[in-house]
């Protein structure tokens, strides 16, 4: 037990000492529903969406009933957009 609480301390000192430059800018979530897929954007807006049409959004969606392990609706992927600055 002293063990882990040593590690996990040092993990937390060790992870909040150096500088986090970087962030992210766009993201989006991949969701199909029975045989099409489209991305629903998260996050960006502009030419930073990851689905062109930015007003394709993810929050507020309404993807009607479907019953449990169906298989017609699913998550199949994500995508995110970052940047990093180049000090670290």
């Amino acid at each position: 037990m002293q063990k882990f609480l040593t590690l996990t301390t040092y993990f937390l000192l060790v992870s909040n000492s150096f500088a986090q430059n970087f962030g992210d800018f766009a993201s989006a979530v991949l969701v199909g529903e029975c045989y099409s897929e489209n991305f629903y954007n998260l996050t960006g807006g502009g030419a930073n969406c990851i689905n062109t049409n930015c007003s394709i959004l993810f929050d507020g969606q309404n993807f009607g009933s479907y019953i449990q392990n169906s298989g017609e609706l699913y998550l199949r992927g994500a995508e995110i957009k970052t940047w990093k600055n180049a000090g670290g």
